[in-house]
């Protein structure tokens, strides 16, 4: 499926798992980016500079969830000498014309920053945490163009 204009793709699910499958809490909003670091390559008899990726890093933020102890747990166990435990995120996208639905699954996030204590009284406590990845693979779906 070709993503265009004409099309409305909407997120219908973001949940965040540890590693082992257990359902942490839903989220609200999810932000994915790959960093690659291109190295120029001069190629021979060639005026025209080639690339190659030097490095790649995923990196994102989440936000919008409801902060609970299991993620307080989960942020503070960067203290702890084997440092933090690794977590997964689940994204859904649906086009809702043709019914096709394509799952994301960011692997092996750590939070690289997060708000141990920052809460209003009366309000439901909503985080924004960035973190990094190791992997991102498409869990369904289809290859069309």
């Amino acid at each position: 499926m070709a993503f265009d204009g004409k099309r409305t793709m909407l997120g219908t699910g973001l949940a965040l798992y540890y590693s082992t499958g257990t359902r942490l809490t839903y989220i609200d909003r999810i932000q994915i980016k790959l960093d690659i670091d291109k190295q120029d390559v001069l190629v021979p008899r060639n005026i025209v500079t080639q690339y190659k990726n030097k490095s790649i890093k995923i990196s994102g933020t989440i936000a919008g969830f409801e902060y609970t102890s299991t993620l307080q747990k989960l942020l503070l166990s960067a203290l702890n000498k084997e440092g933090q435990d690794r977590i997964d995120f689940l994204a859904e996208l649906e086009d809702y014309e043709s019914g096709e639905r394509f799952s994301y699954q960011i692997i092996d996030c750590q939070f690289t920053s997060g708000d141990i204590a920052n809460w209003t009284v009366g309000e439901v406590v909503k985080k924004e945490f960035p973190f990094v990845a190791t992997g991102i693979k498409l869990k369904n779906g289809d290859d069309r163009d």
